[in-house]
């Protein structure tokens, strides 16, 4: 019995020494998950504030970065660690390389999100292709904006007034593509032609062969002359010729 308790004892010394010859000696200093994830806030909060991506009115910024395992062993690292954010725009989903250039160089990559908020022009109820909007249609919402890739408006005025090219529906959000300017003047109007050289003007009625919108070019006929010029929609009735 004594000698079978021996041999057990002698066997489990032996075996504990293999352990200790076939792991890597993790006795030494380690850089931690937690130095790891404030290496790179730092350099996030640093960068948002170079790319003036910051809190003001009208605008949340967040940012989240990811977990660092902490069971990671990276060697200690006697330089500051480089971080490396790799994105012209710091928005949306980024990655961060973080690397020690140390005597044990090492590298790692987390994953963060930076996100932005912003009040933007929404719709209080749907609507369908063709409605004019009014003030009364719209309302200021926060939303995150990163991918919001079509654009998007900030002012109730930048959208009022303006006919909705697609149906949107309640809370969508207003985009460039959805809306254009609506028809001031259609075919068949009675129009004011201004002809403008300079400092000079000088009007004369005329008639619409084609709807137009403010800004856009049309086909109109001098009703005195019986020529057709283009001219530059300028508000309803009126348009204007450059000489």
């Amino acid at each position: 019995m004594h000698s079978y308790r021996t041999n057990s004892r002698h066997t489990f010394l032996i075996l504990a020494l293999l352990t200790l010859l076939v792991l890597p000696n993790f006795s030494g200093a380690a850089t931690s998950s937690r130095q790891i994830k404030q290496s790179v806030e730092r350099e996030v909060a640093r960068q948002l504030k170079v790319q003036n991506i910051v809190q003001q009115k009208g605008q949340r910024v967040s940012y989240k970065v990811a977990r660092v395992d902490p069971r990671l062993r990276l060697s200690d690292c006697e330089a500051p660690l480089s971080v490396d954010l790799g994105t012209a725009k710091l928005l949306g989903r980024v990655t961060a390389k973080v690397e020690c250039h140390g005597a044990t160089p090492w590298s790692i990559y987390v994953p963060l999100t930076v996100q932005v908020f912003k009040k933007i022009v929404t719709l209080r109820a749907p609507a369908t292709t063709g409605k004019l909007l009014q003030a009364q249609d719209l309302q200021l919402s926060e939303r995150e904006v990163s991918s919001l890739t079509q654009g998007y408006f900030t002012q109730i005025n930048q959208v009022s007034n303006k006919r909705l090219k697609r149906s949107v529906t309640m809370n969508g959000v207003i985009t460039p593509r959805m809306i254009e300017e609506p028809k001031v003047v259609k075919k068949g109007d009675e129009v004011m032609i201004i002809a403008t050289k300079g400092s000079l003007s000088v009007s004369s009625p005329g008639i619409a062969l084609t709807d137009g919108r403010i800004g856009q070019q049309i086909n109109v006929e001098n009703r005195a002359s019986k020529r057709v010029v283009r001219a530059r929609v300028k508000k309803k009735g009126v348009v204007e010729v450059v000489i």
